[in-house]
């Protein structure tokens, strides 16, 4: 990822939109395989360089080469890295700092609250499994398994077919005594039995 940065350039003052996401979405994709490997102030590193990339970009600039980068996707990461490290209470911080307007004191309330609207479906539908897990990291399976409904209602076909989602809908269901039916009824919509 080094390499590839430093192909784009160092000077990030002195490149525009196209080669700022590329430059950026790089820091993010280090900063989450930095969290995968247990380096949480390398990852921290790497996030703290994609804001300051994603301030850099003008308004209205686009998605050069369809990499989403912004400050959205950036926090969407920053939630990302906090769950790969297993911090439930991190991600769900941050999570609740998306959505939140500056100044608004936190609370669960805040899973009601819509993304940004620059978030793609596809990058919502990973972001609601990723707090999912954070949910269940916390130790709240209702909360878990509500996050995984919320990433169907936005990116159906996404959480059908992905592993993650499915790791997760058996982990709420092997905690509980017995599963509800809305638990049992969505293990049946990914194609699976419980």
């Amino acid at each position: 990822m080094e390499r590839a940065r430093g192909d784009v350039g160092e000077d990030v003052g002195r490149m525009g939109a196209p080669a700022l996401s590329v430059y950026g979405s790089l820091h993010l994709r280090s900063a989450v395989l930095a969290a995968r490997a247990g380096r949480a102030a390398v990852a921290d590193d790497h996030l703290r360089a994609a804001r300051e990339t994603a301030r850099l970009l003008p308004e209205g600039h686009g998605n050069p080469y369809g990499m989403e980068f912004g400050r959205a996707n950036t926090e969407l990461h920053a939630v990302s890295v906090a769950v790969e490290l297993a911090d439930g209470a991190t991600a769900l911080q941050r999570a609740g700092a998306l959505r939140r307007p500056p100044g608004v004191p936190g609370g669960r309330h805040w899973m009601s609250l819509p993304l940004p609207p620059d978030v793609p479906p596809v990058r919502a539908g990973h972001h609601w499994l990723e707090v999912s897990r954070a949910w269940f990291y916390h130790g709240d399976r209702r909360q878990s398994f509500k996050a995984l409904a919320e990433a169907r209602k936005v990116s159906p076909q996404q959480v059908r077919h992905h592993p993650m989602a499915r790791d997760l809908v058996y982990a709420i269901a092997g905690a509980e005594a017995r599963p509800t039916e809305h638990l049992r009824s969505f293990i049946a919509w990914i194609g699976e039995t419980a």
